[in-house]
């Protein structure tokens, strides 16, 4: 009886898993369609997860011509979903120029934590370092520029999720705000030039509605298609996205403005869905050399600072 009672279990966990296999890879196809309708795009945030899910089914189906499809979907909708693929050469000569950036999305909520932000300030002695603020409210404006006056660059105020500030001590050949689509003035971004370089601050809408998600899937193609036609060979792209890198729009965008991923895909940057949507971009692979991309811990904001030295020719 009891070694009956211990099948029904251990076969009632096999059902279960081989439920949980063959959802996951619904999951991973629907994220894949994501330029088809914007919920389904929501699905590629998670692919990791799916992915981890569905090599479960590999193991818990009996009969060897189940296991090999299940092996080859899931081979094939990994390769889908982490393409492209970029390989960076190595270079001899010396770099003409190199800055250190950081990427930060603050919290729009001014909070007791702030004080955790500020210990930021000791990069701030490095006379090469970017650093790119994002959710940029009147509050975070008097704090960093009472700090930071002498690094202000360009930026814009704005009591909402989406206001934008860069700060550097380099000095900029250019630093200026604008907006990605005609007559929408919610949602700026920076584009900043230094010795060459082209530096581009984004942070486009969230997709919780259809109305945000085709506006995020907009401006993130306009922004592909300027970056693109840049007659620069260095550049940097940053911010929070809000968007992952398994979904079908990123690769768009990525494909589109010729730039590529310079950090692991697998760490999450945003506390609250553990999922990946902040990134910094970076083209050429013939004129640059990264030393250093790196993510940070969670201090005071929901989403971690991503660190990075480039170096340009």
């Amino acid at each position: 009886m009891k070694n009956n009672n211990k099948h029904k279990v251990i076969a009632g966990i096999k059902k279960r898993l081989q439920i949980i296999a063959i959802l996951s890879v619904i999951a991973l196809t629907l994220g894949q369609l994501g330029k088809i309708y914007w919920v389904l795009d929501l699905f590629s945030h998670f692919t990791w997860l799916y992915l981890l899910s569905s090599i479960i089914g590999i193991f818990v189906f009996k009969r060897i011509i189940i296991k090999v499809c299940f092996c080859i979907m899931v081979l094939a909708l990994l390769y889908i979903s982490i393409q492209p693929i970029y390989f960076m050469p190595s270079r001899m000569a010396q770099p003409q120029n190199m800055v250190s950036l950081v990427s930060y999305n603050l919290s729009f909520d001014h909070n007791e934590k702030m004080k955790e932000l500020i210990k930021l300030e000791a990069k701030m002695s490095d006379p090469n370092l970017v650093l790119f603020a994002i959710e940029y409210n009147s509050e975070w404006d008097t704090v960093f520029k009472l700090k930071y006056k002498d690094l202000y660059q360009c930026g814009k105020v704005d009591d909402s999720p989406f206001g934008l500030a860069l700060y550097s001590p380099l000095k900029l050949d250019s630093c200026e705000i604008l907006y990605p689509i005609d007559g929408l003035k919610q949602y700026p971004y920076i584009r900043a030039e230094h010795k060459g370089l082209v530096i581009y601050g984004i942070h486009p809408p969230p997709p919780i509605n259809s109305e945000l998600a085709n506006i995020r899937d907009e401006s993130l193609m306009n922004f592909a298609v300027q970056i693109s036609n840049e007659k620069s060979d260095s550049i940097v792209v940053m911010g929070d996205f809000n968007i992952s890198p398994y979904s079908p729009v990123f690769r768009d965008f990525i494909n589109t403005a010729r730039v590529f991923e310079t950090k692991n895909r697998l760490i999450p940057t945003w506390s609250l869905g553990l999922i990946n949507i902040d990134h910094i971009l970076v083209r050429n692979l013939e004129f640059l050399e990264i030393d250093g991309s790196r993510i940070g811990w969670w201090r005071g904001s929901d989403h971690r600072p991503i660190f990075m030295n480039y170096r340009y020719y």
